[in-house]
């Protein structure tokens, strides 16, 4: 499953997509960052590698630095409230992506009892990013080297189309409330959060903020968005840096905004990586 909609208006994810032009993960993790490489076919993502090992003469260019600061668009925000199912399996892919590896069904058998719904706050949000005018300035007149593996998937199939990650939301820190049959909040049961973390050996903070919400922070941030840049990757290996294959009409590219980020999918939901 590429892509997973929402199946009711998230506050959250419509932020992130409007805001910052990105997609939320399904499953936050380190190792999603600016200049990464990815291969979308339909609604179906694959990450492929670093941007520097696709192009030929990779070494040689002058890469845009990678810069960071705290953003404040996402401060106080929650998602809709989602099904105990969907509620478990982020709660649980974001705890095992700060260090955690605790699955759904122990979570929900130890922590939320009675609970109907689970809705998310991300905290401490931080934007990473390249400067994309400056990168595609660094990219223009350079080719993608048709003979790296990481790299064959984009020749020869026109329905595969090259990204470029050029900005990311990390966190190390999420809160969870839990909501009751009824809408009542459902109790938080600090003994089982207590021993589930007593089984591992692990540098999270764990914080009962109230009856029925809990705080989480890691020591590392992880990633839970992103936004993309395409490109289009000719037979010979040049390639049009901020561009759609529909935008380019016998071989001119099209006027318009070619070097602006976008979310892969522009729609409220959860993208996650498989292979295509």
């Amino acid at each position: 499953m590429g892509f997973r909609k929402c199946r009711h208006d998230d506050p959250f994810t419509r932020r992130v997509r409007e805001l910052y032009k990105a997609n939320v993960v399904g499953a936050a993790r380190a190792g999603i960052d600016p200049l990464d490489v990815l291969a979308v076919r339909k609604r179906r993502v694959e990450p492929r590698g670093r941007l520097i090992s696709f192009i030929s003469d990779g070494n040689a260019i002058d890469w845009p630095l990678v810069t960071s600061h705290v953003t404040a668009g996402m401060s106080g925000l929650r998602s809709a409230s989602l099904d105990v199912e969907l509620g478990l399996t982020l709660t649980a892919t974001f705890l095992n992506a700060l260090g955690v590896p605790l699955p759904g069904a122990e979570l929900n058998t130890s922590l939320w009892k009675g609970t109907s719904s689970l809705d998310f706050e991300v905290r401490d949000v931080e934007e990473r990013q390249v400067d994309v005018g400056y990168l595609g300035r660094a990219v223009s007149g350079h080719k993608v080297d048709s003979r790296s593996p990481a790299s064959a998937i984009f020749f020869g199939n026109n329905d595969v189309r090259m990204l470029i990650i050029t900005r990311t939301l990390t966190s190390p820190h999420f809160a969870v409330r839990s909501t009751g049959t009824g809408g009542q909040s459902a109790g938080i049961a600090v003994d089982a959060i207590a021993d589930l973390f007593g089984k591992v050996d692990v540098d999270v903070a764990w914080s009962r903020e109230s009856t029925d919400v809990v705080s989480f922070r890691g020591a590392t941030a992880v990633t839970f968005a992103f936004a993309a840049v395409p490109c289009v990757v000719r037979p010979d290996g040049s390639f049009l840096f901020g561009l759609e294959a529909d935008q380019i009409t016998l071989g001119t590219p099209a006027a318009g905004n070619a070097e602006l980020a976008r979310p892969i999918v522009d729609e409220d939901g959860l993208l996650s990586f498989d292979s295509i």
